[in-house]
């Protein structure tokens, strides 16, 4: 087998063959709906974000931090945020969906806080 085409195609429809590398592994780790397309001489492979579409970036945190678990270990969220970087390979996630939202991958991102505020949250 010979692969003839990769990319990645951004909100707009427009291919995209040079996404950074942390953004790429957004997609890595999300459900992606497989579509396959076959003819005579290739097979045509779409990989998709569902319907969930509002949920990929929030999907993407836990998915990539269950990523560098070992085989039946759960996440430990005091030990996430005891790390120096929440995920390895990632200094910023938070930098990487601003990024992944300027190269059109992303459409919103949502800052979302509580009313008021738990006083655990104000010490830090």
């Amino acid at each position: 087998m010979v692969i003839d085409d990769a990319y990645h195609t951004d909100r707009e429809g427009r291919k995209r063959r040079h996404l950074s590398p942390d953004v790429q592994a957004l997609f890595f780790v999300n459900s992606l709906e497989e579509k396959q397309e076959h003819s005579a001489s290739h097979v045509h492979c779409h990989f998709t974000v569902g319907e969930d579409a509002n949920k990929f970036a929030h999907m993407s945190l836990t998915g990539l931090l269950n990523w560098f678990l070992a085989s039946g270990q759960s996440l430990n969220w005091r030990d996430v945020v005891a790390r120096p970087t929440a995920v390895p390979g990632f200094d910023d996630f938070s930098k990487t969906v601003r990024r992944a939202l300027a190269e059109k991958v992303v459409t919103h991102i949502f800052h979302i806080q509580p009313q008021s505020m738990p006083g655990f949250l104000n010490a830090a």
